[in-house]
């Protein structure tokens, strides 16, 4: 594994993905990779036998898409088909246009499945299409804007206290239940900081209370 470096499309910021393993284990027949995942966790390195290695050639097909690029199928997808993509299915749509382009397998049409709605990436709409877009037409159409996700513009922003790595997270978290802590921060050296409004925080309480 090499370190990562942080994209604009958030949930591809990973290392591992979790369906590399579904697939693996798809195509060795159903067999357990459980230890092959934990010896690359420690190792950092995977080893896969040439059957294994031969098949995910066959089935998989791997591209790279730059953030400009993704910036850019966002904007094609909005000026030719006033679709509105979040960045990770940009991503994906940009990869399936590699792929057509340059395959040499017979193929007919590929199908893109959006994997997230638009209006959750703000920050990646404003760099593709502007400030004046998101404020003006995103947060103003019903259709690119939910009204239970603008409802959310609605709400302050308060970032009060910090969870840190080695700390009781439990405790920490029966505190915020109890009202110490109305609002908090999420430090962590992988992902680094993540804040809780006070809707996400309502959510996580409504969650962590079924738990406890």
């Amino acid at each position: 594994k090499l370190d990562m470096r942080r994209t604009l499309s958030e949930a591809i910021n990973i290392q591992v993905p979790y369906n590399f393993e579904r697939v693996m284990y798809l195509l060795s027949g159903g067999q357990n990779q459980t230890e092959a995942m934990l010896k690359m966790e420690q190792t950092q390195v995977i080893t896969l036998s040439k059957d294994l290695h031969a098949k995910l050639q066959d089935w998989v097909s791997t591209y790279r898409v730059e953030d400009s690029e993704m910036l850019g199928t966002v904007q094609n997808l909005w000026g030719c088909h006033k679709y509105l993509s979040d960045p990770h299915t940009a991503v994906g749509v940009n990869a399936a246009q590699k792929f057509l382009h340059g395959t040499q397998r017979p193929c007919g049409a590929v199908i893109c499945l959006a994997t997230a709605h638009a209006c959750k990436f703000e920050d990646a709409i404003r760099k593709a299409l502007g400030s004046k877009f998101w404020d003006g037409t995103v947060l103003n159409d019903p259709k690119l804007m939910p009204p239970t996700a603008g409802s959310l513009q609605k709400l302050p922003e308060i970032s009060r206290g910090t969870f840190r790595e080695g700390e009781d997270w439990t405790q920490r978290l029966r505190e915020v239940i109890e009202g110490r802590y109305p609002e908090a921060t999420l430090v962590t050296p992988h992902l680094g900081t993540l804040w809780f409004s006070n809707q996400a925080m309502a959510m996580l309480l409504g969650i962590t209370t079924a738990v406890c």
